[in-house]
């Protein structure tokens, strides 16, 4: 097994590079490779792979390659992105560091000292302008960037196991990535909506003299790495917003969404900047940007070109293989959109919204899960998430709302999702055995909600976030909106639980099991009935 290596670590979100230059005779190159945080693995300048993939903490994924090399001189770059904050579900690790084990014909080539690394000062951070959930803005200033190279450090070599021959875990233990690596979509033009300079239709190269705006659409929602090539006069500064929607002339973040493409509104959102040397600049985040607008501010403008801007739509690599069509074009629409969002959602975990939170949420990624289900046989996302989701495990033997992430959350409803995940993939799957690991987790989650049953049978409050969904009537998004008084969601929603146990335990051949989970269902249902039901409608609260 490789060593791995390491640099300073920085105060901030900070780029670094690290190099080996090496000779070969034409041979394959097999390795494997893993950094912290993340990290884009070049070799020869061509862009081979990227990670790590995220996944539970305690772990860090490595990926797999091979790659034919050159006769005489090559080269390995890595591009390492260290995370002190934001990227809610990136874990920081200690340092910027990198891992890197491969072997070419007779010939071992592995990280240690002889690897070279520099910190690039021409990328810069930000924080972004809603939460700390999702990815800095960046601000790319290539004058900064020239790089000082030295020799990187040595930090551990990595044990074949992950562990000492006594059990003591490895620092960074390893698993091997278990799903593709992401899709990049052929390169797409943006088409011009707005502007100061008079550009219209499909994105063209464009010149300019003076300052100026233009607002451009990718054509669809979308998750995506754009690129810009330009070339202006030095010191001028060029913002680029992506933007979700047009808004009203009062809008923030948090306010409301009305006609999305309606152009008389204003684009507003996460933005990067890049500030000019004078010279031809390339420039592409190191994270995916999602929406569908793009605006470019140039400021301390006297000449600009802007040679290129384009993206690649990013998702997971889904093979789609159930499709819909009818003679209803609003329906095949909305196929289409459906579709699309679901593209947008399946990253390298599923996430609750591709804009904001970038979140794998319990409640949501179940939904997505069985849409996924419903138009592919591919299950690698499923299992990972499901996997992952259940490492997740918090106080009370509650499964965390969000996870993999730094910033957890308990909403006790949330947890019975977990159960309709099983149950949906055990209907689509018949993968008894991959499902009964969980068994364990369905039961913790089951004793949790069976702790709070009142003398008179259904839930107390939980006291945690009672979330249940935004509606404008429920403060926090919940009914009544008082955490610590009994709701009659969660009394119904345990009741649910109960019921998809029943056909997993079922699955797994446990009937004793499934009669106490029964009884249990129909003594909580009489209690929900008696208590919860007044003039027809079931009521917030028990005695309602």
């Amino acid at each position: 097994m490789a060593s791995w290596i390491y640099t300073d670590k920085p105060k901030e979100n900070k780029l670094f590079v690290f190099k080996k230059t090496f000779t070969a005779n034409g041979e394959t190159l097999n390795f494997k490779v893993c950094a912290n945080s993340r990290y884009r693995l070049y070799i020869n300048g061509e862009f081979i792979c990227e990670g790590p993939c995220k996944t539970s903490a305690g772990y860090k994924c490595y990926e797999e390659a091979e790659v034919v090399l050159k006769e005489g001189e090559n080269e390995i770059v890595a591009q390492v992105l260290y995370i002190v904050k934001n990227y809610a579900s990136v874990y920081n690790g200690d340092e910027p560091s990198l891992y890197f084990d491969g072997a070419y014909g007779d010939f071992l080539i592995s990280t240690d000292e002889s690897f070279m690394v520099a910190e690039d000062n021409s990328l810069s951070f930000v924080d972004p302008i809603w939460c700390n959930f999702v990815q800095s803005g960046e601000i790319y200033e290539p004058e900064k960037g020239e790089l000082d190279f030295k020799p990187a450090k040595f930090l551990y070599k990595q044990n074949i196991n992950n562990h000492t021959r006594y059990g003591g875990l490895d620092k960074y233990p390893l698993k091997p990535r278990t799903i593709p690596f992401m899709k990049y979509e052929e390169p797409q033009n943006f088409i011009f909506l707005k502007s100061d300079i008079n550009l219209k239709g499909e994105f063209t190269p464009f010149k300019t003299d003076k300052d100026f705006f233009v607002e451009l659409d990718a054509g669809k929602y979308t998750t995506y790495f754009p690129k810009i090539v330009l070339k202006a006069n030095k010191g001028a500064k060029i913002k680029i917003t992506y933007s979700e929607s047009y808004y009203g002339k009062d809008y923030d973040l948090f306010g409301e969404k009305g006609d999305r493409f309606d152009i008389n509104g204003t684009l507003s959102g996460y933005s990067d900047l890049i500030v000019s040397d004078g010279k031809e600049i390339t420039f592409s985040p190191t994270w995916f940007r999602s929406g569908r607008f793009i605006r470019l501010d140039g400021e301390n403008v006297t000449d600009i070109e802007i040679k290129e801007l384009s993206y690649r739509s990013y998702h997971y690599d889904l093979n789609v293989v159930n499709n819909f069509k009818c003679s209803d074009e609003e329906y095949n629409k909305m196929w289409e959109i459906s579709l699309n969002t679901l593209l947008c959602c399946m990253q390298e975990t599923y996430v609750d919204c591709p804009y904001y939170e970038q979140q794998q949420y319990l409640m949501d990624s179940c939904l997505t899960m069985l849409y996924t289900m419903s138009v592919s046989p591919d299950k690698q996302l499923i299992k990972k998430s499901i996997d992952e989701l259940a490492d997740g495990v918090g106080p009370e033997g509650l499964l965390y709302s969000n996870y993999p992430s730094k910033y957890l959350q308990i909403i006790p409803g949330f947890p019975i999702f977990f159960i309709f995940m099983l149950k949906n993939y055990l209907m689509y799957s018949i993968d008894t055995f991959f499902v009964k690991k969980y068994l364990g987790t369905v039961m913790n989650i089951l004793n949790y909600f069976d702790s709070k049953l009142t003398p008179q049978g259904y839930v107390a409050g939980t006291g945690y976030w009672a979330f249940v969904d935004w509606a404008n009537e429920w403060p926090a998004g919940i009914p009544g909106g008082d955490p610590t008084k009994p709701l009659t969601y969660y009394s119904m929603l345990y009741s649910l639980g109960l019921k998809w146990a029943e056909e997993i335990f079922t699955a797994a051949g446990m009937e004793n099991t499934v009669k106490d989970f029964e009884a249990k269902r129909i003594a909580l249902n009489n209690a929900i009935n008696k208590y919860c039901f007044k003039d027809g409608v079931y009521t917030n609260h028990p005695n309602g």
